[in-house]
């Protein structure tokens, strides 16, 4: 499930990929 929200987000956001993936990370707790 994870991985399919992250493709979800890549793609329609695949001028902010990067920016998108590490704001959903550190909104999930994920990252720190």
């Amino acid at each position: 499930m994870l991985f399919i929200l992250l493709f979800i987000i890549m793609y329609n956001n695949k001028k902010k990929i990067c920016l998108n993936i590490y704001l959903y990370l550190i909104n999930n707790g994920i990252l720190l």
